[in-house]
């Protein structure tokens, strides 16, 4: 076998060796061959401690390839989590009644009026009101009037939320007890549609 490594005047005892070895080995780099052999010094290593050196810096991809699947074993539990909880989100909605087109539009108006209103009881018209514009407004807020902005060129964003509330409060629009999934009324407007659309983004809803 092949001694590459530099001879120094002082030996250091084989278990500290060892020692500095493992922490080369497992540490996200290695040492120098120069400072690493400084380090284990003279007398020359035996046969089966110079075995034992090799298994030990052999395994420090093995070591980082292990650590490497760890992490993505994590991620993927998290990623399982998450659609998870998405799940839990969408029955707790469909329990409520509130996968249509109005129940959306409320349920974000009820996010954005803990914003805006936290102290006060929920009211939709009060609640488009109140919303803020600029750095204040939270993130509820600010997707409403994103959404408004996105789907209405040109338009203001508090009368056309009002506008969009008249149009869902003159009826129930789908079956939000019996569907998995958002039901947008056929009635509904190629704009408010769009705007609704967005909502359901913000809320990781799946649509029918």
């Amino acid at each position: 076998m092949q001694h590459h490594l530099l001879r120094t005047r002082h030996a250091a005892p084989f278990p500290l060796a060892l020692l500095v070895v493992w922490t080369a080995a497992t540490a996200s780099f290695s040492l120098p061959p120069e400072r690493l052999a400084a380090l284990l010094g003279n007398p020359p290593l035996t046969e089966s401690q110079i075995d034992l050196v090799d298994m030990l810096l052999k395994s420090k991809d093995e070591i980082i390839q292990s650590k490497d699947e760890a992490i993505k074993r994590a991620d993927e539990a998290i990623k399982s989590k998450d659609d998870l909880l998405q799940v839990k989100e969408m029955e707790l909605l469909r329990a409520k009644g509130l996968l249509s087109s109005r129940g959306i539009f409320e349920w974000t108006l009820r996010l954005a009026a803990k914003e805006c209103r936290p102290k006060d009881k929920f009211n939709a018209t009060a609640t488009i009101k109140a919303l803020r514009s600029g750095k204040n407004r939270g993130r509820w807020e600010a997707i409403l009037s994103k959404g408004i902005k996105k789907c209405f060129s040109g338009e203001r964003v508090k009368p056309t939320l009002q506008s969009i509330y008249g149009t869902l409060s003159d009826e129930i629009h789908g079956f939000p007890w019996t569907v998995n999934a958002v039901q947008l009324s056929d009635q509904l407007s190629s704009q408010e549609r769009c705007f609704l659309l967005e909502l359901c983004k913000a809320l990781n809803l799946n649509l029918a």
